[in-house]
């Protein structure tokens, strides 16, 4: 490990096989799902995406329910962020938190499972 970057964030750099891409999967999702938003936002015989479609494609992804029913906004802030997509007022109730409590509860229960699942099957 090498440190890189200024003294007040100091920013560990852990290299990780480039040949096994499974040890690094949600960095492949990652990467995959900005390549299509690039793709989409561009237009047909233009080298460079239009910024309106671009912001408006990652503020979509921001918003999008992955793992366990939450957005990486919600995961982020503790609540949805405001989108080009009418949304009921009520959504960014603080009361809200509660549900967010819950598919908390839910997705941790889904990781245990999927954790004994997986042990179950795993080589020693």
């Amino acid at each position: 490990q090498s440190t890189w970057g200024c003294s007040k964030f100091p920013l560990y750099w852990d290299p990780t096989s480039h040949r096994l891409p499974p040890t690094n999967g949600s960095a492949e999702a990652a990467v995959k799902a900005a390549k299509k938003i690039v793709h989409g936002a561009t237009p047909p015989n233009c080298t460079q995406p239009d910024l309106d479609a671009l912001t408006r494609g990652i503020l979509a992804f921001r918003n999008t329910p992955r793992y366990g029913g939450r957005t990486p906004a919600e995961l982020v802030y503790g609540h949805p962020v405001r989108e080009a997509l009418p949304i009921h007022f009520m959504v960014y109730d603080p009361e809200m938190k509660r549900d967010f409590h819950d598919l908390d509860q839910s997705a941790a229960s889904q990781r245990a499972k999927l954790a004994t699942q997986y042990d179950r099957r795993a080589r020693n």
